[in-house]
């Protein structure tokens, strides 16, 4: 019922003051109206979840020069991401809490765990097992929707593998892509 930059300037100018007043149920909000964007976006009868494309309309989820698509998809993973950070800015134990909402079934889109790559490489605090989880997830390392996010994870968190998991990763990097003539 809005234009685009009404709900753009609702969402800057309101979501912070609603995240701070209502903290993980502003997230779960937000993530609610992502999904829901998300979801809408599909082409009658291709809504095959989790594949949104959202390395194309929003190819970093961090402020990039890449993004310049402006759609409210894009918008919403702003305040989402955005909601995420300032919440563990103020309480870091809630970082789990946070992935935890944004890994939830509701959200099966390859943007929600796209925003989870991001958050533990922002805080890898006491987030070990989950990073490890995440770097050593071939489906994650394969996937082309979650390359961008992966690959700055993997640069900036790699050294808090264990030897073993280290060489998981450098072993799947050494044999390359699969064989395409099979």
């Amino acid at each position: 019922r809005f234009d685009q930059w009404d709900y753009e300037e609702i969402l800057k100018k309101n979501i912070p003051d609603l995240v701070a007043a209502a903290g993980a149920r502003a997230v779960e909000l937000l993530s609610d109206l992502l999904e829901a964007a998300v979801r809408y976006s599909q082409s009658e009868g291709t809504k095959y979840a989790p594949w949104d494309y959202s390395w194309i309309w929003r190819p970093a989820i961090e402020d990039h020069a890449q993004n310049q698509h402006h759609g409210i998809r894009s918008l919403l993973v702003t305040s989402l991401r955005d909601a995420c950070e300032s919440l563990i800015r103020k309480k870091k134990e809630d970082a789990e809490r946070l992935i935890r909402i944004l890994e939830s079934p509701k959200y099966p889109w390859h943007v929600f765990r796209r925003i989870v790559l991001h958050l533990l490489r922002l805080f890898p605090e006491s987030m070990d097992d989950l990073i490890a989880q995440e770097l050593t997830d071939y489906t994650v390392f394969d996937t082309h929707a979650f390359r961008h996010e992966y690959a700055i994870l993997l640069r900036d968190c790699f050294e808090l593998l264990s030897e073993e998991r280290q060489e998981t990763i450098l072993g799947w990097i050494e044999q390359g892509p699969p064989d395409l003539e099979e």
